[in-house]
């Protein structure tokens, strides 16, 4: 070892090489020790629940957690304090380093008022697409017979005919009632399975349709902070059955993912059990036609 040292100082090359070896080493460990200090390698966060929350208190949580909390959207919900924190992403439980940025959606303290779009002479899926993006629902669709089914005669808000030149604000979150045409031979429709879905998105499925929403009732286990995140577990009638367009379907949510589940088997278990029926009736038709 003492010969090898010796030979290696009287060479300069190689004694460059190797100093430049070892430096080069140190560096790159120095390098990976400080990128795992500043990006807290394999250090993660489970994210909070602050939906529910004021802005105050989620702000105290997230700043326990190193994380860092962003309000990029406002609504305005009736029956809940402004400030109270809607929505967010990443959703809760869902691991994250720290520092990430949590973007918040709150309930604002004014109501936002926004313009009603003009859909009448629209398809259903058109205008229910226009009123989303403009903040706003359907109320109910009414049918009236018609050449074309699913084209949209007339829309209303509160008894009152809206026109392309009525520039009516109405409150972020209101609902239009929409006058759509039926075609005789065009009267019915599938019910879409909503079952699993948050209101908002079986709404958005059942309006498509050309069906209405009747009752909507929640568990009690869902607060009225949390109703956006509450889940469908049982729809009346069943999905997958005929229905006339108009028809109106009933909603019952939770919070509760088993709870969610058993709806979804309950009601494939009552599909089958309806399609098993309608084939015997059907065979029994085709045996009495013989």
């Amino acid at each position: 070892m003492k010969k090898l040292i010796q030979k290696i100082n009287k060479n300069a090359i190689l004694r460059n090489v190797i100093l430049a070896l070892c430096i080069f080493i140190i560096f790159m460990f120095s390098l990976s020790f400080l990128l795992n200090i500043f990006t807290r390698h394999n250090k993660h966060i489970k994210v909070p629940i602050f939906e529910g929350l004021s802005f105050t208190e989620a702000s105290a949580i997230a700043k326990s957690k190193s994380l860092v909390l962003e309000i990029n959207d406002s609504v305005h919900v009736k029956g809940i304090a402004g400030g109270t924190i809607l929505d967010q992403h990443p959703e809760s439980d869902r691991e994250v380093k720290a520092g990430r940025h949590i973007f918040l959606t709150v309930n604002s303290y004014n109501k936002n008022m926004v313009k009603v779009p003009y859909v009448t002479g629209y398809s259903l899926r058109q205008a229910k697409n226009n009123l989303k993006i403009a903040g706003l629902g359907i109320s109910k669709l009414i049918y009236r017979d018609d050449i074309a089914t699913n084209n949209v005669l007339e829309q209303q808000y509160k008894g009152a005919v809206i026109t392309k030149s009525s520039d009516l604000l109405i409150e972020l979150g209101s609902e239009v009632t929409l006058i759509v045409g039926k075609s005789k031979s065009d009267s019915y429709c599938i019910i879409p399975n909503v079952l699993g879905l948050t209101l908002a998105e079986a709404k958005s499925r059942l309006w498509e349709s050309g069906l209405n929403i009747g009752g909507t009732k929640f568990d009690s286990d869902v607060d009225s902070k949390f109703v956006s995140r509450a889940k469908v577990f049982s729809q009346h009638p069943i999905g997958g059955i005929k229905e006339s367009l108009g028809g109106v379907i009933s909603l019952e949510l939770t919070l509760d993912p088993e709870r969610v589940q058993s709806g979804q088997k309950t009601a494939r278990r009552e599909l089958n059990a309806i399609i098993k029926e309608q084939q015997e009736e059907q065979d029994q038709l085709d045996s009495s036609n013989k």
